[in-house]
């Protein structure tokens, strides 16, 4: 161990979970590589007897560097179309945090529904599953808020809800190419145009996170396999981690690159690439399968939203903010 790295002090050292020594000493040889140096800590018999591990990673949360916040943005507060379904997920959230729901069970549940709209989509009923969908996006936000309630972020989830929402997409536009009559190109036009739409408003969401202190599970360079936290495996870490740079780093980069250093506090690149996201796309979408024209589809998206896609982009890119944290970038 190199000098002045302070180790941490634990009474009752018994009490203690294995998952959080492991974390202490992975922590500590980080350190060590980068030259921070942690304070001690002290675990009291009185704070801690009988307590689950969660609230001993709560305790020393922010002195090891865990992502511990209750509010996806932190102390921002900007103006995000699509997530008027949040105050909504921290319902159901709060009432889950205690009972036996796991986090990945519910991203497992919006991903099923997502692929029971598609077999609706192919069986004629675009009303019911366009509706379906637009609750299918409220429980998307639930799993997020889950972890937060329960202050237990997890990388797998991250990826994995990644990979579930892009399965879906490609399943949605299959089945909507099939009752639309849309030719394979066009299918894979949507598709590809989708991803990157989503991809410039998560760019942006994930920037305006860190700079608020916010929820920094998502990163925009994903790059380097994020460490696993005390309640998960650091190797199943590493094998969503694989295959989200397999299927999406490469658009995180292209999008990485198309961005500027954005306006102050990117309220303007956020708010309009927040258009592009789910929770008001598919809003847009139950109210064209409403009125029977969801044969506009192509033309919402890949002309409107990609002109607004433009527009993000250039006015990030013409944007003169120095005042946002970038250390993710």
């Amino acid at each position: 161990m190199g000098a002045g790295i302070k180790l941490f002090h634990l009474d009752l050292f018994q009490f203690v979970p294995r998952s959080i020594e492991r974390l202490i000493v992975t922590r500590r040889f980080l350190s060590h590589g980068s030259g921070d140096h942690f304070v001690g800590i002290r675990f009291h018999r009185t704070s801690y007897r009988g307590q689950p591990q969660r609230l001993l990673a709560k305790s020393c949360g922010h002195q090891m560097g865990l992502p511990v916040t209750s509010k996806k943005y932190g102390a921002n507060k900007p103006f995000d179309l699509s997530d008027w379904g949040r105050p909504i997920a921290r319902v159901v959230a709060r009432f889950l945090k205690d009972k036996r729901v796991s986090v990945i069970q519910v991203t497992n549940l919006h991903f099923l529904l997502t692929l029971f709209c598609a077999w609706l989509i192919l069986q004629d009923q675009m009303v019911v599953a366009c509706l379906l969908l637009i609750v299918k996006g409220v429980i998307d936000a639930v799993d997020g808020e889950l972890a937060r309630a329960r202050e237990r972020p997890s990388h797998v989830g991250r990826f994995w809800d990644t990979v579930a929402d892009t399965i879906g997409l490609i399943a949605l536009m299959f089945a909507f190419g099939k009752v639309l009559e849309w030719d394979l190109l066009l299918t894979f036009g949507m598709i590809l145009a989708i991803l990157f739409q989503y991809s410039l408003f998560n760019h942006f969401s994930i920037r305006l996170r860190a700079s608020g202190s916010g929820d920094t599970t998502s990163r925009v360079d994903e790059r380097q396999c994020p460490l696993a936290h005390p309640w998960e495996k650091q190797r199943n870490v590493q094998i969503f981690h694989t295959i989200y740079l397999l299927c999406f780093y490469w658009q995180d980069r292209i999008v990485s690159a198309l961005t500027g250093r954005g306006s102050k506090h990117l309220k303007v690149e956020l708010t309009s690439s927040s258009a592009l996201g789910y929770g008001l796309q598919s809003i847009v979408f139950a109210c064209l399968a409403v009125i029977e024209r969801l044969d506009f589809l192509p033309t919402l998206v890949l002309g409107i939203n990609n002109a607004i896609f433009a527009f993000a982009v250039l006015y990030s890119r013409l944007g003169n903010s120095s005042s946002l944290n970038d250390s993710n970038v």
